[in-house]
């Protein structure tokens, strides 16, 4: 949708995971939803004035969303592991909550979907 299939394009999210380079901060789902509607609202290279508090209060209801449904936002309190080492992303990959992980952008997915072809649509 907003990187026109471009496969070169998802190297831009690749440090996102772990909570951003494994640092267990906010989930890299929610970065990279942030930086798919900033891609949207670039690609619509619109001058209409209320599209940026548009993006910025949709983004902040799906973050409050993510948090009621999932109880955190950042990595750490998602997964309960510190991925701040190869050893320690290892125990991850292993674990349970490399599952869990999978649930979270699929959900966030589904939401946001909806959001970039309303945008394109109109």
């Amino acid at each position: 949708l907003v990187m026109g299939g471009d496969p070169r394009l998802t190297t831009a999210a690749r440090y996102l995971g772990g909570g951003v380079v494994s640092m267990g901060e906010i989930c890299g789902v929610i970065t990279g939803t942030a930086l798919a509607l900033g891609l949207r609202d670039h690609q619509m290279a619109s001058d209409d004035p209320d599209l940026k508090p548009m993006t910025a209060e949709s983004l902040r209801e799906l973050i409050c969303d993510f948090i009621e449904e999932f109880g955190a936002c950042r990595c750490f309190d998602l997964t309960g592991l510190d991925l701040s080492t190869p050893e320690r992303q290892d125990v991850f990959r292993s674990s349970e909550a490399r599952e869990r992980c999978v649930d979270y952008t699929s959900w966030m997915c589904d939401q946001l979907t909806p959001l970039l072809q309303e945008t394109a649509a109109d």
